[in-house]
């Protein structure tokens, strides 16, 4: 039994890391320090819009420091791994198993209100993305 739940437990973690992935490579191209090409405010590795980064910033217990997420140093590119890897669990954690629905969140927000085509489209992406991985 309890080798059958270590492979579980690998196998979420294999999962999470390739969610992970796939979405630093559709939001970043896996570039540190970049704002957002459309101009919505989002930044860095994980395009993190700021009022996102400033609360995952306060449940890390980490100072919120918006020129680090548009830096490229070594301080610069720890927080943004640090961001990336808080806001990806969160919205792997809301799916719960469900990769659409995580990265629907990751993208637009738990409110499903808001999930519309472009969302779609997001989920589809990331999907495609982590099977090309």
């Amino acid at each position: 039994i309890l080798e059958r739940q270590e492979v579980r437990r690998r196998a979420r973690r294999v999962a999470f890391d390739a969610f992970k992935r796939a979405i630093i490579s559709q939001e970043s191209g896996g570039r540190y320090g970049i704002p957002n090409a459309e101009g919505s405010g989002a930044m860095g590795l994980g395009q993190i819009m700021p009022d996102t980064a400033r609360n995952l910033s306060r449940r890390l217990g980490l100072p919120y420091r918006p020129d680090l997420l548009s830096s490229t140093n070594t301080a610069a590119r720890e927080y943004q791994d640090r961001l990336t890897e808080a806001a990806t669990r969160e919205a792997w954690d809301f799916g719960a198993g469900n990769t659409r629905k995580a990265a629907s969140y990751y993208f637009a927000g738990p409110n499903r209100a808001g999930w519309g085509p472009k969302t779609r489209r997001y989920g589809d992406d990331i999907l495609r993305r982590m099977r090309g991985q």
